[in-house]
């Protein structure tokens, strides 16, 4: 029975990974383009946390999209009040979740504009099919130590869920680190004297 549970050990540890680290390893971008008069667009696969979301214009030029254009997040009752008739048509500059698997733009689009989103992503589960994913290329060790602390759990040993869990907190707080050092510039750190 312990070894029938160990995917789930292994996915629940995925999903909590992903939850705790807003890190480059779950960041994402798709690209598309809005349907004329159609202003509810479904949120792309495996998606957590929208970033930002961009469109593109042609602003400076009439017949192209190559001007990028930042959309302004908004509640949905905000794109309600701002735009109530779904019918009128324009350029979108706002949009909203319209539940957890679409997000609502207002104006509602009139025309095929180019969008891209920019997204907090759940990696690609692990399973038969999938053997490899960000966590199993660049931090096996968070994703080991997880698991034995849910299968440890799992057989009712704390003391060992203890043990496992304080290696998974150094590895996500390792993980952390590294990549807030990605975004400073080396340029900016302080040194002491």
């Amino acid at each position: 029975n312990f070894n029938t549970q160990l995917p789930g050990f292994i996915n629940i540890r995925e999903k909590q990974i992903a939850r705790e680290l807003k890190i480059q390893g779950f960041i994402n971008n798709v690209t598309g383009s809005f349907t004329s008069s159609v202003g509810v667009v479904q949120k792309p696969d495996r998606w957590r946390e929208t970033v930002s979301i961009n469109i593109g214009t042609n602003l400076l030029t009439a017949t192209t999209f190559n001007t990028r254009v930042t959309m302004l997040p908004r509640s949905y009752e905000y794109c309600r009040t701002y735009w109530p008739d779904d019918t009128q048509t324009g350029t979108p500059k706002y949009y909203a979740d319209y539940d957890y698997n679409n997000f609502v733009f207002v104006p509602t689009p009139d025309t095929t504009y180019p969008f891209e989103i920019n997204y907090w992503q759940l990696l690609q589960p692990l399973d038969a099919s999938n053997q490899t994913n960000w966590l199993t290329e660049y931090a096996p060790n968070a994703l080991l130590h997880g698991t034995l602390v849910e299968a440890f759990n799992y057989l009712k040993n704390p003391e060992q869920a203890a043990s496992w869990a304080q290696a998974y907190d150094r590895d996500i707080s390792g993980l952390a680190n590294e990549d807030i050092q990605k975004i400073l510039d080396r340029a900016q750190k302080r040194t002491t004297s």
